[in-house]
């Protein structure tokens, strides 16, 4: 996994991997790349190294990084709506072989996958907070889930150093 899309991004980061960490303006950006800025410092130590994970945390107020993704993680409020939305879009941006995942903990994946063409690129990727502390992942797969896509998810998980817990929808 290269790119990866994710609003609570700090630990892929940290992970060496690229990341694109999106929201609607700077505004709402700036207390989470602050965040991680504290986090680097913390678990990283090493000046040198700090600097590397925040070179690799990219903020992201258009959306660009979508469009060259492996993981794009969904941690928007919980509104089904608003997921089906922004999940329709993604769907229309994203490669075809990008990871679509949500980190809904309320809302059902066979929900919000009725806003896409192909459902089964759909899977979650559940988080539990403090995300940094916490390292137990559900991969959530619902009936129209690919199972490769869930396991490819799993991958994820693993690559960040985190445990995936596989559960279903």
């Amino acid at each position: 996994f290269r790119r990866v899309l994710f609003r609570s991004a700090a630990v892929c980061a940290m992970r060496g991997m690229t990341v694109t960490l999106q929201d609607q303006d700077a505004a709402r950006l700036a207390p989470a790349m602050g965040r991680a800025q504290a986090l680097f410092k913390r678990r990283l130590r090493d000046r040198d190294r700090v600097r590397d994970a925040t070179d690799r945390l990219i903020p992201d107020t258009r959306g660009d990084g979508a469009r060259r993704a492996d993981v794009v993680i969904e941690a928007i409020f919980e509104n089904l709506q608003a997921k089906r939305e922004l999940f329709a879009r993604l769907e229309t941006i994203t490669r075809p072989g990008a990871i679509l995942a949500s980190n809904t903990s309320s809302l059902k994946l066979a929900d919000i996958g009725t806003a896409l063409a192909n459902p089964a690129r759909l899977v979650g990727i559940h988080f539990f907070n403090p995300v940094p502390q916490m390292q137990l992942v559900e991969i959530v797969s619902g009936d129209g889930t690919d199972p490769q896509v869930a396991q490819q998810a799993a991958a994820f998980v693993r690559a960040i150093d985190k445990l995936p817990l596989p559960v279903k929808d």
